[in-house]
């Protein structure tokens, strides 16, 4: 087995799972099947847990960017890193995971609520790790836009470390504003996740 795989599934996992929607409390990375994937992909992973991803100014926060296919296991991964990342932590308040789509609904539902909307928006805007599941899911409204382009601005203003899945490359991101997409590949490093369609076994 390669030595940073090895390393990487040594990794102790929290069983604090409350943020977790309730079909990825039990990922990790032992029970992700990495066979499809390259290896570079888990050094880097383990580069992000270790704190040795630098942005250019040589600090540790640079998060990641997983995109692929439909089943290849992105939110799977991203709930197994959230978890390892959790057991490091002595706040776990600073450390939020979230589909993108509930993060819409949940400051829409909170319109007309003084202030309810704002605080529910800043809870994920400002903490140290956003977790923020599957951008590509909803349909891609104005509203929705906005909010994710001025989480993007903040996050990357604030050194904050983000990991996103999407089923596209950043690239590929054409409904962001290409300042938006700039700042996504300096804040975070992509990694395509390959594999087949593990919901259709």
């Amino acid at each position: 087995m390669d030595e940073k795989l090895e390393r990487l599934l040594a990794y102790r996992t929290t069983n604090y799972v409350m943020f977790l929607p309730s079909q990825y409390q039990e990922c990790s990375f032992q029970n992700f099947d990495w066979t499809d994937q390259k290896p570079g992909i888990w050094g880097t992973i383990l580069n992000f847990i270790e704190d040795k991803l630098l942005d250019k100014k040589q600090r540790p926060f640079k998060g990641l960017f997983l995109f692929g296919s439909f089943g290849v296991g992105k939110s799977h991964l991203l709930a197994g890193i959230y978890r390892v990342i959790a057991a490091k932590l002595e706040d776990v308040s600073e450390l939020q995971f979230i589909e993108f789509a509930e993060l819409i609904d949940g400051i829409k539902h909170r319109f007309g609520e003084t202030g309810a909307s704002a605080s529910f928006e800043q809870i994920f805007k400002s903490c140290d790790y956003l977790f923020l599941d599957d951008i590509t899911s909803t349909r891609m409204t104005e509203f929705s836009i906005d909010i994710l382009e001025k989480f993007i601005q903040y996050r990357y203003s604030n050194g904050l470390r983000t990991c996103i899945t999407s089923q596209f490359g950043i690239e590929k991101l054409d409904f962001l504003s290409f300042h938006a997409r700039s700042r996504l590949f300096e804040m975070c490093v992509p990694l395509e996740i390959k594999g087949r369609d593990r919901r259709l076994e």
